[in-house]
């Protein structure tokens, strides 16, 4: 089991940014374990885990089907890939869905996961992949 969770508040720059090229109400994902750590990637530090808090302003996905060593070994394969600024750049700025490999921005990394799980079976382009697409995909899988 993991959880997926969507960062909707954001009173930061960093986040209305995110939101107005997104054109979403969500700024980050990650995927949380049953040891509380969130696997994500962060512009501050690339692919990595960090200690999840439960706040009102995420929303919350419950994958029950899932093995959860399978997409924890996903993230730990890729510790300390940096975070992918140029497709935040030419693919949500520029439209041009292009971005560097072995990068990853929060949705390329949790959008990959899911998809190695088994989670999500809807092909996209990693780089065109955002806070907002994840969760209507998640909707959709319901």
């Amino acid at each position: 089991m993991i959880v997926i969770c969507l960062k909707k508040c954001g009173d930061g720059f960093k986040e209305k940014v995110i939101q107005k090229w997104t054109r979403s109400d969500f700024s980050h994902v990650g995927i949380i374990f049953s040891d509380g750590q969130e696997g994500s990637s962060w512009s501050e530090c690339g692919v990595s885990f960090k200690d999840h808090k439960i706040k009102r302003c995420y929303k919350y996905f419950l994958i029950k089907n899932v093995d959860e060593k399978k997409v924890k070994k996903f993230f730990i394969d890729r510790l300390d890939a940096k975070y992918n600024n140029e497709s935040i750049v030419l693919s949500h700025l520029l439209n041009l869905g292009l971005g560097a490999k072995k990068k990853y921005t929060c949705s390329e990394i949790v959008y990959l996961a899911l998809l190695d799980a088994g989670v999500i079976n809807t092909m996209i382009n990693p780089q065109d992949i955002t806070p907002g697409i994840l969760h209507e995909l998640l909707n959709h899988n319901k």
